[in-house]
């Protein structure tokens, strides 16, 4: 009996020795795609706006004239009123360097430089604004303004508009007989600038109110990206 059950466990020993190990599987895990940058104009829509742009658009001929001032919001709708009254007053004048306008009591103006044909620099709380006036060739096909908004709404890091948008942002003055179409924008500046856009096909707010013209009559706060370009 003894040697029966020696056998026995032996026989059990050697069965369990030899059963097969469990398998083990291996398989790929795939990884979470990395998260894309969001667009700059999708950055724009969800920081708070911290620059507002006023820019005009006169056309004279086969050419335009383009104003543009870009500042700290505060201090550009200190200035808003005065802007206004400003464009209001600047109508075409053949033969002469730029058009004629009456500036602002504490307003200066500084002779043309680069594709400046003048600067006007506007009183503010540290620096003045600088307003710019650059002129280039104008053919009023369709398209041409919008083609120029939706380039400076690229620099405020906003996305592009359509006809409908650009009803929203824009106004036009009757000077004379001239119009001018004054834009209004907010977002945020972006470093870079690219010149006006000529021959062409980052929330906005409502167009700056042009005042009645009069003779009565900032560069930026330190630390501010540079606004030189158009």
């Amino acid at each position: 009996m003894r040697f029966l059950g020696c056998a026995l466990l032996a026989t059990c020993v050697t069965a369990i020795g030899c059963r097969p190990s469990e398998q083990i599987e291996a398989y790929n895990v795939p990884k979470e795609a990395p998260a894309r940058a969001a667009p700059a104009a999708a950055v724009a829509a969800t920081t708070e706006a911290t620059d507002r742009m006023l820019a005009a658009i006169l056309p004279d001929g086969d050419r335009a004239w383009f104003f543009k001032v870009t500042g700290p919001v505060r201090e550009m709708t200190a200035q808003a009123t005065e802007i206004g009254r400003f464009l209001s007053t600047v109508q075409p004048a053949p033969g002469k360097p730029h058009p004629d306008w009456q500036l602002p009591a504490g307003w200066q103006e500084q002779p043309a430089a680069g594709m400046r044909a003048a600067t006007l620099l506007i009183p503010g709380e540290t620096k003045p604004l600088e307003l710019s006036v650059t002129v280039l060739p104008w053919s009023g096909r369709a398209g041409e303004l919008l083609g120029n908004v939706n380039r400076w709404r690229g620099q405020l890091q906003l996305a592009p508009t359509d006809e409908k948008g650009l009803a929203e942002c824009t106004q036009d003055i009757k000077v004379g007989d001239t119009t001018i179409t004054v834009v209004d924008l907010t977002g945020r500046m972006t470093g870079g600038m690219t010149p006006p856009f000529a021959g062409g096909p980052m929330t906005s707010t409502p167009p700056v109110a042009a005042a009645p013209p009069t003779n009565d009559a900032r560069d930026l706060p330190p630390g501010h990206p540079a606004l030189g370009g158009q």
